[in-house]
C-alpha cells in the first residue's frame, strides 16, 4: 500500500525532525483544474467507499477460508502432499484476513480533507498502519512462493515429493515466513517515535509528536533499505512465481492431453489449479502496485505532468492490492466443487444448530405453558365424618374451573 508517512520528510533534513498532530497529514502536490477535481473524486470513493467493502469482505472471506480449510472432514480427503498445500492455504488466508484487518479501520479514521481524527488512537495507528500492512503483504507475497515450489515439486518430481513434502516441515516454513517478515520490517516501526512535550495545547494531556529515527536521515540508508525491501518482497517472489506458474502450467497441459486418452491414470489436482489462479492474480493485481512504489521518485521527479499520473495509478493500483488480498474465498469457490460443498455443509450446519436451538426454545415454552396446568388436591376435613372429603381442581389459563369430588 501507499507509505503515508514517507511524504512527510522526503529531504531527510535534520531541521524537520518533529511533526504536530495538526500537522498529521498527507502532503501531495495539487494538480490543476479538471484534473485535480478528478483526482480528488477518485481517491475518495475508492478510500472512503470502496476500500472499507473490499476489507470487510476480505475479512470474512478469509475466516471462511479458515474454516473450511482446518475442518477435519475436509482434511480427511486429502493426501499427505496436498495436506501440505492445505497447511500453505491455511497460512496464506490468516495472513490475507490481518492485512484486510489493519485497512479496515483506516477509511474511518480520515475524511476527505486528509485530516486525522480520533486523536491519539488515529496517530499510533496511522504511524504503525505502513509496517504493519507490510508484513502481511511480505508473509502473503513469500507464503504463495512456498507453496508454489512444494507444487512444483510435486508435479514435476512426484517420486522426490514424497520425502520432501511434509507436513511439519511445511508448517516450519510458513512460520519461518512470519518470522522473516516481522524482522525486514523492523526498520518500519523505528522509523517514527513518539515523545510528549511539555506544555501541552490541551487541557487532558501533553501534544504527541513523531520524531524521525535517526538512520533515516541518512538518504542512502533510505535508498538501501528501500532496495532491499523490493528485491526481496518483490523482484525475487516474482521470478520464482513466474517460472513456476509457466512450469505448472505445462504440466497441466500434458496433465490434459494425457487425461483424453487415458483418464483412469491421468488427472489435474484441484490444488495445482488453485495455487495457478493464485499466482495469476497475485502477479496481475500486486505486482504492478509494488513496482510503483519502486519507481515512484524517478517518476514522479520527472514532471508535473507525470506526477499527476503517478497519483492516479497509486490509487488504482492500491485498491487492486487490496482487492487480491479478499477474493481468494470467490476463487476457492469458483474452482473447486470439493471447497464449494465443504461451505455449504458448514453453512448448512450452521443452520441446523439453529433450528435446534429455536425447537429447544420452544420445547421450553410448551413445557411452561403445560405447568401452568396443573391439579390441586385439596382435603377438607368433614366436621361430622372422620373421613376425609376430597376435591380435585385443575386449573387453566381461561379460569374455567371444573370441580369433581370424590
Amino acid at each position: 500500500m501507499c507509505d503515508f508517512l514517507s511524504e512527510f520528510n522526503s529531504s531527510g533534513s535534520e531541521q524537520e525532525e518533529t511533526w504536530e498532530l495538526d500537522n498529521f497529514t498527507q502532503l501531495t502536490q495539487p494538480g490543476d483544474g479538471s484534473e485535480e477535481i478528478y483526482f480528488q473524486s477518485l481517491k475518495f470513493y475508492s478510500y472512503t467507499v470502496l476500500l472499507p467493502l473490499i476489507f470487510m469482505f476480505g475479512v470474512v472471506g478469509n475466516v471462511l477460508n479458515i474454516i473450511i480449510f482446518t475442518r477435519s472432514r475436509y482434511r480427511h480427503t486429502l493426501d499427505d502432499i496436498e495436506k501440505s498445500a492445505n497447511a500453505g492455504l491455511v497460512a496464506l488466508a490468516l495472513s490475507d484476513m490481518l492485512f484486510c484487518l489493519v485497512g479496515l479501520p483506516d477509511p474511518f479514521l480520515s475524511s476527505q480533507s486528509g485530516s486525522r481524527l480520533g486523536g491519539r488512537f488515529a496517530m499510533y495507528y496511522m504511524t504503525y498502519k505502513t509496517p504493519l500492512m507490510n508484513v502481511f503483504l511480505f508473509s502473503s507475497t513469500w507464503l504463495i512462493v512456498a507453496i508454489s515450489v512444494e507444487r512444483y515439486i510435486a508435479c514435476c518430481y512426484p517420486f522426490h515429493a514424497r520425502w520432501f513434502i511434509e507436513l511439519p516441515r511445511t508448517i516450519a516454513v510458513d512460520v519461518s515466513i512470519y518470522v522473516l517478515s516481522v524482522l525486514i520490517n523492523i526498520p518500519g516501526f523505528l522509523k517514527y517515535r513518539f515523545i510528549s512535550m511539555p506544555g501541552g495545547c490541551t487541557e487532558d494531556s501533553d501534544p504527541i509528536l513523531i520524531k524521525q529515527f535517526r538512520p533515516f536521515y541518512d538518504s542512502s540508508f533510505r535508498e538501501g533499505y528501500m532496495i532491499a525491501w523490493s528485491v526481496l518482497g518483490a523482484f525475487i517472489p516474482l521470478v520464482f512465481l513466474t517460472l513456476c506458474n509457466i512450469r505448472l502450467l505445462i504440466e497441466v497441459y500434458r496433465s490434459r492431453a494425457r487425461y483424453a486418452t487415458e483418464q483412469h491414470k491421468y488427472t489435474t489436482s484441484k490444488v495445482t489449479i488453485i495455487l495457478i489462479s493464485i499466482i495469476l492474480m497475485y502477479l496481475l493485481l500486486v505486482c504492478p502496485s509494488m513496482l510503483l512504489q519502486f519507481f515512484k521518485n524517478m517518476i514522479t521527479e520527472s514532471s508535473q505532468k507525470y506526477y499527476n499520473r503517478y497519483r492516479t495509478a497509486e490509487v488504482i493500483t492500491n485498491v487492486s492490492q487490496a482487492f487480491n488480498f479478499a477474493v481468494n474465498f470467490v476463487l476457492y469457490c469458483a474452482v473447486s466443487k470439493q471447497f464449494r460443498d465443504n461451505v455449504k455443509g458448514h453453512l448448512c450446519c450452521l443452520k441446523d444448530t439453529s433450528k435446534t436451538t429455536q425447537s429447544e426454545t420452544n420445547n421450553r415454552y410448551q413445557l411452561v405453558g403445560q405447568q401452568k396446568k396443573e391439579k390441586v388436591t385439596v382435603k377438607e376435613s368433614l366436621p361430622d365424618d372422620s373421613s376425609p372429603k376430597t376435591t380435585t381442581v385443575t386449573m387453566d389459563d381461561t379460569h374455567a374451573n371444573t370441580v369433581t369430588k370424590v
